[in-house]
């Protein structure tokens, strides 16, 4: 290594000799036999060992200079000390957490996929009718084969749903199920998993009496019962399938509640008409957590304009457009 000083107009000049020494202090204390009485040495790590010296007025040491850690792990610590192997050691455990963190969260995020795709294990119940399967955590009453057959019913008035499918439905009759389940859609009555498993999960419902209980933990009223809830979930599903996993990603929320509203229930139209050229809050989803709009959007494009549900799912219209004609529609 190669010694230099730094001491007013002589700064910089070579001091001692140059020599390949390895990290030791053999050099420094070279160096310090050429000094005078009363002075001292601060060594700096940098490129290349940098001494600077200094007028004391005391004969008490200075101070150890802090530590500065410039450019990669092996230029940090000073000659002599065990700083290097410190901030290597330091350096390699951040790395191992790293890696050990990343790899939680990959097996936490396959675990969750799998549990999506098959929730089975957590649900030791189960009745398959009508082309569905209904599994829960609760014996299911026979009065669910009724429910069935009505949301079937009404699966059937679809031109794209597949009779020929099995659809599997769990109804999770605990909040926390429903929770791990729903993930940010807790508060819904239900969800459609329509990228991992294409299955259906309803929150807490008396199956005995065709009702699903709401977040409030009240019932649902009569016009959306639990087998509107079954079939408004399951045409979501199908429409992935129809549309594949990109295809739906695309779909436009209007076009996918809407026509899954459409399949599941009848409303009024005449007065879903007046109520959005009125402004009535039943009509504004964000604000009611109803699809009546939507729905009243697609029976208008499948009713009046003629236009087929694949070709409504494939080629969505413009939203504002289709409002707009509504608007000016004078009666249903």
């Amino acid at each position: 290594m190669t010694l230099w000083v730094e001491d007013g107009p002589d700064s910089g000049s070579l001091v001692g000799m140059q020599a390949n020494h390895n990290r030791s202090g053999d050099a420094k204390d070279n160096l310090l036999e050429h000094l005078p009485k009363g002075e001292c040495v601060e060594f700096k790590r940098k490129k290349k060992w940098k001494i600077t010296r200094a007028s004391l007025t005391s004969t008490a040491p200075l101070p150890p200079p802090p530590r500065t850690y410039e450019g990669d792990v092996t230029d940090r610590a000073p000659a002599g000390g065990s700083g290097g192997a410190d901030v290597r050691h330091v350096t390699l455990v951040r790395r191992r957490s790293l890696r050990w963190l990343l790899a939680c969260v990959l097996v936490i995020g396959v675990g969750y996929a799998l549990l999506l795709a098959h929730p089975q294990p957590l649900f030791s119940y189960e009745l398959q009718h009508a082309g569905m399967v209904v599994h829960a955590t609760q014996p299911i009453p026979d009065e669910m084969r009724a429910t069935l057959d009505r949301a079937r019913a009404r699966l059937n008035t679809s031109t794209i749903a597949d009779p020929e499918r099995v659809h599997h439905v769990f109804m999770c009759q605990s909040r926390w199920l429903f929770a791990l389940l729903a993930r940010n859609h807790y508060q819904a009555g239900g969800i459609a998993n329509v990228y991992i498993g294409q299955n259906v999960f309803l929150r807490e419902s008396d199956m005995q009496h065709d009702r699903l209980i709401g977040a409030s933990a009240r019932p649902t009223p009569p016009d959306r019962p639990l087998s509107y809830f079954i079939a408004h979930e399951i045409m979501h599903v199908e429409h992935g399938r129809l549309l594949g996993a990109v295809g739906y990603s695309r779909l436009p929320k209007w076009a996918d509640d809407g026509h899954a509203d459409y399949v599941a229930r009848d409303i009024d139209l005449s007065r879903a008409l007046k109520g959005l050229q009125s402004g009535a809050p039943d009509l504004d989803p964000a604000r009611s957590g109803l699809y009546v709009r939507y729905h009243l959007m697609v029976a208008y494009l499948i009713e009046k304009k003629h236009v087929e549900p694949r070709d409504l799912l494939e080629h969505p219209r413009e939203r504002d457009a289709i409002e707009r004609e509504l608007a000016a529609l004078q009666a249903w």
